[in-house]
């Protein structure tokens, strides 16, 4: 701020601010010269359009979502490293001091703008202390520019409104930003739309817009802002300073509310869909499913652990310098290598915890720095670098997109942010229709062991809702054997008939999905859940637990009769072909099939 002081020591001025949207003040309306007129608004008018337009324009592009998976707040990262943080608040600090045209502007709202030239004659006449004071007060009555006050408010507004602007939008590029070079890039972007107006002014000052805008700069210089005593001029430096202080704090502040909600992964994506083919490795497809994120952090990044049966995590690594994202089985945890916080419990029915995604690596990502898992996308190979048919994607949906996230076959909570799906359809995003209620097939399926399956399979429930393995529903059926039991019954004692309807009722078959197959089983071939199985609870019930919380392709020990014979992603088994699973050969192939397919239509 630069001060000219006056004979009277009790009064002093302010330079003019020298921009071009103080021409708007010295512009004026010559009815007899209305095109000249009109240049002179129309300079000041359109400067400031431009800048608040670019303004406007670049706040819409940063809010919005450019088809990101995750949508959170103002656009900012799920996280970023401590030297983008530490880039923030700096940039914070150097936003509020280049903060001026709002401050300067705040600080001018109801100041009176003088003549200085009729200023400096009558003083420069003045003798005496007494004489030059009156002198002053009749300069300054001629001085006061009274005709046009209105036009020195509005300029000035215009003036807060486009340091404001330049505030608001530095404050949003600084919480978006990904990278410390990308930041101060940003930065001086906007920094520069501010000082358009400034530009302006000197390049009309110099001729290069006309000489229309140079007699409007000229002008300009005539002019000072007004104020009445040195107390004043003390509270208008410590004004500036208190505006310059609120500015700063309310940015940190903003900027450390962001911050924390990165720190405690609250802009990270809640749950995920993995979805693994079978173009190299036939077993990679049990990696498949929906994963939830922890309550913690591996390498300063989110965790996720598949939900069924607890069978892998992904998580980042950063050891070696691998720095990729990683899907690991839980099994190959390393002892004494855990990051995980002594104070993170282990729940009672889960199997294991994620510790060292550097373990034994199946599905690895490309390199990158990114803290956003949704970022990606099919970039997976598996460990021996082979491309693999993978794909990560994020299942938080966005309420204002009005259920289109959802298949528009359901809405978004608004606050868990997940699909709730209409009645007759089902999937993270409500993709599939259904599930039937009942498969029927043309044939039954001869089985293992002289062990045939009926043409009918019912829908399996517990407690009312569908069992879902692997985000798909689960299908059973009884096998007769009331001839058995009339045999039984006739040769032996009532006794032995209980027995043997309570132990044939513990088996049946069930159609199951693993990850990228259908497959076709019985309640005895679960042998994890089998061996376990005590009879307190009906085998029924069990079995669906079992299925929900346990059972895992990968880990768990069991066998399929029947498998379809071509990977799928369908919600139901409904018209996928079945063969005999006769025998097992390499990894890399499906393994010895039956030579006839058949299979089943949903109702």
């Amino acid at each position: 701020m630069f001060v000219h002081v006056y004979p009277n020591p009790i009064y002093f001025t302010i330079f003019f601010p020298r921009l071009s949207l103080k021409v708007l003040f010295v512009a004026k309306w010559d009815k007899a010269n209305i095109s000249k007129s009109l240049k002179e608004y129309c300079f000041p008018i359109a400067v400031f359009g431009i800048q608040i337009l670019i303004m406007i324009l670049i706040m819409i592009n940063l809010l919005q979502d450019n088809n990101r998976q995750i949508i959170t707040t103002m656009n900012v990262p799920v996280d970023v490293p401590i030297t983008v943080k530490i880039s923030q608040y700096i940039a914070c600090m150097v936003g509020v001091f280049t903060a001026g045209d709002l401050v300067t502007g705040a600080i001018y709202v109801g100041r009176r703008p003088i003549k200085k030239r009729y200023l400096d004659q009558e003083i420069a006449a003045s003798g005496s202390r007494v004489a030059r004071r009156s002198s002053f007060m009749r300069a300054m009555s001629v001085a006061l520019d009274k005709e046009h006050p209105w036009k020195w408010e509005i300029s000035n507004s215009m003036r807060i409104v486009e340091g404001a602007l330049v505030v608001v939008v530095s404050f949003i590029f600084i919480c978006q930003a990904y990278s410390a070079i990308d930041l101060w890039l940003d930065f001086a972007a906007v920094q520069f739309v501010g000082l358009l107006d400034d530009t302006a002014f000197m390049l009309s000052q110099n001729g290069f817009l006309g000489q229309t805008a140079k007699q409007l700069s000229q002008r300009v210089l005539k002019y000072e802002i007004f104020s009445e005593n040195k107390k004043k001029k003390k509270r208008v430096r410590r004004l500036r300073l208190a505006l310059f202080i609120v500015i700063g704090l309310f940015m940190w502040a903003g900027l450390s509310y962001f911050v924390f909600n990165q720190a405690n992964l609250t802009y990270a994506c809640r749950s995920i869909t993995v979805t693994v083919g079978e173009t190299r490795h036939q077993y990679a497809r049990h990696f498949s499913g929906h994963y939830d994120i922890q309550d913690f952090k591996i390498n300063g990044r989110a965790v996720y652990v598949q939900v069924q049966g607890r069978g892998a995590f992904l998580a980042y690594c950063s050891r070696d310098g691998i720095n990729r994202w990683t899907i690991s089985p839980l099994d190959a945890a390393q002892p004494g290598t855990s990051p995980i916080p002594e104070t993170w419990v282990k729940p009672s029915n889960e199997k294991e915890i994620p510790q060292d995604p550097c373990g034994k690596i199946v599905l690895q990502s490309q390199r990158t720095k990114t803290h956003d898992v949704s970022e990606i996308g099919d970039s997976m190979k598996f460990w021996t670098m082979d491309d693999a048919d993978a794909d990560i994607k994020c299942n938080m949906c966005d309420v204002s997109r009005k259920g289109g996230d959802c298949s528009f076959r359901g809405e978004c909570h608004p606050e868990k942010r997940f699909c709730q799906c209409s009645q007759g359809f089902f999937g993270d995003s409500c993709q599939f229709s259904g599930p039937c209620t009942e498969l029927v097939g043309h044939d039954e399926l001869h089985g293992l062991y002289n062990r045939g399956y009926q043409k009918e399979w019912d829908l399996m429930y517990l407690s009312g809702n569908a069992v879902m393995v692997y985000d798909r529903p689960v299908y059973v059926q009884n096998v007769s054997i009331q001839d058995q039991r009339v045999t039984f019954l006739i040769i032996t004692s009532l006794t032995m008939f209980c027995y043997l309807l309570q132990t044939g009722t513990d088996i049946f078959d069930v159609i199951a999905f693993d990850g990228g197959r259908w497959f076709v089983s019985q309640s005895d071939y679960f042998m994890d859940w089998y061996n376990e199985y005590d009879g307190r609870e009906a085998a029924y019930l069990s079995l669906a637990n079992y299925l929900i919380s346990d059972f895992n392709a990968r880990d768990s020990a069991y066998i399929a009769s029947y498998i379809a014979t071509e990977p799928t992603t369908k919600g139901t088994p409904s018209n996928i072909p079945f063969k005999a699973w006769l025998a097992e050969a390499a990894e890399d192939s499906i393994g010895k099939l039956g030579e006839e397919g058949k299979s089943y239509v949903c109702y």
